[in-house]
């Protein structure tokens, strides 16, 4: 596999200059090799405007009432497993995208995965972005992220000779975005400017490094949370969740909210994780495991050790133990039991609280919690989406003024209400999103679970095993299929098997 680090013995400012083009074709023809696709024929400038094309063209005089949607946005649960984050959900009805043979000079390309709504608010950004900076023209591509189609569709604009310059990531594939050499690293271009990184939480900005080396600036930041039904938990006498709250505090909880009619349960006190790695590594490491022996360094897999053999066994216990969550299929005709008033508890990701109030008006009393305490510490992921100069740009100033723009106060202030996570800047989240109105009232716990964030493993892989390896072997695990035992010991000869298939 290409990697990026050949290029270290240059100083980053003379990469972004000097990388040539056609060492950036043959990179991105041997990725695509490697991922079993083949490289596109290039289209013909003139076929971007049509129909089929998944180009949003902005100019500054006019934008297109392109329909968007939260790049950070979760898709919300609608049974037993709790809500996403969408750096593992697909953008919704994003059609086939398209690829320009020829870019005018002061054009840029910037792609994304994006819902309707996030698309709107992408565009507003770069109408903003064109006002200020009057010399560019910025067009925004989305491409569905589901079944890696969004990465492999970037690897194959940069083989057809027509690379992006911005570019959409996530959390859980800094380390793989690195390695495919899509990025560069941003560590000049901060310098250089005198860029205030410490406006961001550190946990936000750490996300998007490999080896102490920043790759991305984070436009949103998702992280685990708890929501629930207070009207519920008034009826059961049960008092609202807290900080003081632990595991145990958590399953009583869950039990005294379950409730069944003649052997059927018509309301659950919780949910699940479900088998995402992301939402599932907050417990993980409050159990006091993890997943590699070295996070930042991976060598090993360490799923089937105490701690997290663990965590796995909390978790599908809520279902095969105490029956307090939901069996697949067992909320069928409820909707979404959480909605319905008939789920009392759910393991949440801040970056669908927005979505959530939306469509809770009318319908529930909710609120915002932290995650309950761990036997070992209070911990959560940190998800969301972020920015980063594409690795082959032929613009790499203006893709890093771009990236600045969308990832600083101009590009947040447009999604900030939208409540698509929580705002990666400090000021933003204590002070702006803190005065957002309700729901939820209590935006402190999802603020200061941020302080308690960690990011996933720097591990170059994790997009060949995430579903493949882990989301098969937790799922079976979850519900009983097979024990936790078994699924860590699965998933550490599967993960261990591919680190020695260097």
């Amino acid at each position: 596999m290409t990697s990026y680090s050949r290029y270290r013995g240059l100083s980053r400012r003379a990469l972004l200059r000097t990388t040539s083009t056609s060492a950036a074709i043959a990179a991105g023809t041997a990725l695509l090799a490697a991922c079993g696709a083949v490289a596109p024929t290039a289209v013909s400038a003139s076929s971007t405007g049509s129909a089929a094309s998944s180009i949003a063209s902005v100019s500054a005089a006019s934008t297109p009432a392109v329909a968007g949607s939260s790049a950070s946005s979760s898709t919300p649960a609608t049974s037993s497993v709790a809500p996403t984050s969408s750096s593992q959900s697909a953008a919704s009805s994003a059609p086939a995208a398209a690829t320009f043979s020829v870019r005018a000079p002061g054009q840029l390309l910037w792609t994304v995965w994006a819902t309707a709504e996030a698309m709107k608010a992408h565009e507003d950004t770069v109408t903003d972005f064109m006002k200020a900076n009057p010399q560019y023209k910025v067009q925004v591509e989305n491409i569905p992220l589901a079944n890696n189609e969004y990465f492999d569709k970037v690897i194959a604009m940069i083989a057809g000779g027509s690379p992006p310059d911005a570019a959409m990531g996530s959390t859980t594939w800094t380390a793989s975005i690195v390695a495919k050499g899509l990025w560069h690293e941003l560590g000049s271009y901060i310098k250089q400017d005198n860029f205030d990184v410490a406006s961001y939480f550190p946990a936000s900005l750490k996300a998007y490094a490999v080896q102490g080396q920043q790759y991305a600036l984070p436009d949103s930041t998702n992280l685990g949370i708890l929501v629930y039904n207070k009207d519920l938990l008034v009826k059961a006498g049960v008092k609202p969740p807290d900080d003081t709250w632990t595991w145990d505090t958590y399953v009583d909880a869950a039990k005294a909210l379950t409730v069944t009619d003649s052997g059927t349960t018509t309301q659950f006190g919780s949910n699940q994780v479900g088998s995402d790695l992301l939402s599932f590594s907050s417990f993980i490491w409050m159990s006091g495991g993890d997943m590699f022996d070295d996070p930042q360094k991976p060598a090993k897999s360490t799923f089937s050790t105490a701690e997290t053999i663990g965590a796995v066994r909390w978790m599908a216990e809520l279902l095969t133990k105490y029956r307090a969550a939901p069996a697949p299929g067992a909320t069928k005709g409820m909707g979404d039991p959480f909605l319905a008033g008939k789920m009392a508890m759910q393991f949440y990701s801040a970056a669908a609280i927005g979505d959530l109030a939306k469509q809770s008006a009318g319908k529930i009393d909710w609120d915002a919690a932290h995650l309950p305490r761990g036997p070992k510490t209070l911990a959560t992921y940190v998800g969301g989406s972020g920015q980063g100069v594409a690795a082959a740009t032929k613009n790499p100033d203006a893709a890093w003024k771009l990236v600045q723009f969308v990832c600083g106060l101009p590009g947040i202030q447009h999604v900030l209400a939208k409540q698509w996570g929580l705002p990666p800047i400090q000021k933003l989240a204590t002070v702006d999103f803190m005065a957002l109105p309700p729901p939820p009232a209590n935006r402190k716990a999802i603020v200061d679970m941020v302080g308690y964030g960690r990011s996933m493993p720097n591990f170059p892989r994790m997009m060949e095993v995430y579903t493949p390896v882990y989301g098969k072997w937790l799922q079976q695990a979850m519900v009983g299929t097979i024990t936790p035992e078994e699924a860590c010991t699965q998933i550490d000869n599967a993960i261990n098997g591919v680190i020695a298939r260097k």
